[in-house]
């Protein structure tokens, strides 16, 4: 049974999307502490013992808006280097490749200029 590579395709990236919303959270603590230590040269740090801390004060201050935020581009990341083996383009460049042929030819034959 030879398998849809448009199907593949998109399985692969929602895999991807479905762990980014898990993992998320942690990424947005871990950019956050590293960031804390600039934004305390310049005085408007909020101070951060670790990683649990982190989590727990955005999860308090800014709800779970605020424990996902970037979501949308580590998602959109991750749905295209994932799901982006040379295979599954070729295949689906090669299968929008025959649809716009068909098109064009379509257009070729039913339309006639005045």
């Amino acid at each position: 049974m030879q398998r849809n590579p448009f199907v593949e395709f998109v399985c692969g990236g929602g895999a991807a999307m479905c762990a980014v919303t898990f993992t998320n959270p942690l990424d947005m603590a871990r950019t956050r502490l590293q960031l804390q230590g600039e934004l305390g040269l310049r005085g408007d740090c909020k101070t951060y013992r670790n990683v649990w801390h982190c989590l727990y004060s955005v999860a308090k201050q800014e709800g779970l808006r605020g424990l996902q935020k970037g979501l949308v581009s580590g998602g959109l990341y991750q749905q295209c280097s994932s799901s982006s083996s040379k295979k599954h383009i070729t295949m689906v460049l090669l299968q929008v490749w025959v649809i716009l042929i068909s098109a064009h030819l379509f257009f070729l034959r039913n339309c006639r200029l005045p």
